[in-house]
């Protein structure tokens, strides 16, 4: 078992901020038209669609730390909002037709609605949320919705889990 340390809130908001603008300047690089066609031969997804995609999961964790954003809408009964793949599969049957002007706008209150709630966390709280590898990444720290009452899946009141899934390098 490896020993995950925790990180800090500023440490947190730089490495997210800094992610962020590495994203936003891939971005500038496209124009409207190329962001709309499938990004890869075979592909059924957009750069729209990944926008939306990154969207939905910020809004999701905006909306359990910043009771002033509105959470995605729930997941109808049939969708086991527990299941990574169902999940993708249902914000992209979501969003997929939406216009790109509106999932922007709806991407960057997110994102500023996420980095507010995580300013209104201490060091602490943080930790309960995310922690960092062994390797120097940011690990969430496991915490899903269960219920069928929080925005997509739950009551806001997430509970433990005991797997992680993505990462993002620290400094």
């Amino acid at each position: 078992m490896h020993k995950f340390d925790t990180v800090s809130r500023d440490d947190l908001l730089a490495t997210i901020q800094r992610e962020r603008e590495k994203w936003d300047a891939l971005l500038a690089q496209l124009d409207e038209q190329s962001m709309v066609q499938p990004y890869t031969p075979g592909s059924e997804w957009t750069v729209k669609d990944v926008i939306a995609h990154v969207m939905a999961y910020e809004r999701w964790i905006a909306s359990i730390l910043n009771p002033a954003i509105e959470p995605p809408p729930p997941f109808p009964p049939e969708v086991n909002a527990i299941n990574t793949d169902e999940r993708n599969a249902w914000f992209y049957q979501f969003y997929r037709d939406r216009p790109l002007d509106e999932l922007r706008a709806s991407a960057r209150e997110a994102y500023e609605g996420m980095l507010e709630g995580i300013r209104r966390l201490n060091d602490e709280e943080i930790n309960q949320y995310v922690t960092v590898s062994p390797d120097d990444r940011l690990v969430p720290g496991g915490w899903v919705c269960r219920s069928n009452s929080c925005g997509p899946c739950g009551s806001g009141s997430p509970s433990k889990a005991t797997s992680t899934t993505s990462s993002i390098t620290m400094p």
